[in-house]
């Protein structure tokens, strides 16, 4: 069977030619950069790299060498990528990622590492299961994950507390439960998308909230419940 991260040579060649073009494209010079300046220095706020709409089967790690120091806004969108590599959490500087659109099956755990991520669009992939430690993205603020086939939200993106906007339309979620992902019908009518994304999202976030304490006093409660039992025996065989 063939590896299906194996990127031939012509194809990995190509696609570092395409990413140094988009990094010049992004400076707004001709690549390569002076010799005697610093890149970073030159674009404080980093470069966009749109490799979107190109066919891409696998991101090879030589194309995250060339881009991982300046980039900040990296769009995938609209490409055939079945994972990422984890030379991805390099890109130190990432602020926006945008993979919509690709055959991701499994969240990538490189992005996890990705703490100055601020908007993440992994939507119209396959994706079934976002990881508890997606809690790690404490910049996050927007994140897309409509029309994915997750069916549950880990109460751990409660602790995100820059998380502003999560858009969850065409989920098939079990829990949180439907209602609780649809606005209740005494809020006001947001004046657009955003806003109605805005307020879902602090319903969901509230019940997410609910939950985790909810299970806490359960697991502190069974804990006394237990140590009042076994007190209860030691003291019977003390007697």
């Amino acid at each position: 069977m063939a590896d299906l991260d194996f990127v031939p040579a012509a194809v990995a060649d190509d696609l570092v030619v395409l990413a140094r073009n988009e990094l010049a494209r992004g400076r707004g010079a001709h690549y390569p950069a002076s010799s005697d300046t610093d890149a970073s220095q030159e674009h404080p706020n980093g470069v966009t790299i749109d490799l979107g709409y190109r066919k891409i089967q696998t991101l090879p790690a030589e194309v995250i060498d060339v881009i991982k120091d300046e980039c900040a806004r990296l769009a995938l969108s609209h490409n055939l990528l079945t994972s990422l590599p984890p030379q991805l959490s390099k890109c130190t500087r990432l602020r926006y990622l945008n993979v919509r659109s690709n055959s991701l099956r499994e969240f990538p755990e490189a992005i996890l590492q990705l703490s100055s991520l601020e908007i993440l669009d992994i939507s119209k992939n396959k994706i079934r299961v976002l990881p508890p430690e997606i809690s790690n993205l404490k910049s996050l603020k927007v994140f897309s994950i409509q029309k994915t086939r997750i069916e549950q939200l880990p109460v751990g993106l409660a602790d995100i507390n820059s998380l502003q906007v999560l858009k969850l339309y065409g989920l098939p979620l079990t829990f949180p439960p439907p209602d609780v992902c649809t606005l209740k019908k005494d809020t006001p009518i947001p004046a657009d998308e955003n806003q109605r994304d805005v307020a879902i999202w602090a319903q969901v976030k509230r019940y997410l909230r609910q939950h985790a304490n909810r299970e806490r006093m359960k697991i502190e409660s069974d804990g006394d419940t237990r140590f009042e039992h076994l007190g209860v025996i030691i003291s019977v065989r003390v007697h």
